[in-house]
C-alpha cells in the first residue's frame, strides 16, 4: 500500500487541504490502520499542546543591597 507522505498530512491536521486531497486522505484512513494510527496519535499531541498552558511568572528574589 501506498502511503501519503508526512507533509501531505500537516495540512490534513491543519484542515488546510484542498477538499478533493482531503477526500483521498480520509478515505486512506479509512483503510489503513498504520496511517490512522499515526494521524490519531498526532491529534492526541496537538490536542495536549492545546490545552498546555505556561506557568504563571516566578517570582524575582529581593535584590541584595550593593556591598561599599
Amino acid at each position: 500500500m501506498n502511503h501519503p507522505p508526512p507533509s501531505a498530512w500537516v495540512p490534513y491536521l491543519y484542515r488546510e487541504t484542498a477538499p478533493e486531497l482531503r477526500a483521498e486522505l480520509d478515505h486512506h484512513l479509512q483503510v489503513c490502520p498504520e496511517c490512522r494510527a499515526l494521524v490519531d496519535s498526532w491529534r492526541t499531541t496537538l490536542g495536549r499542546l492545546d490545552r498546555w498552558q505556561l506557568p504563571g511568572p516566578r517570582p524575582t528574589p529581593a535584590a541584595s543591597p550593593s556591598p561599599l
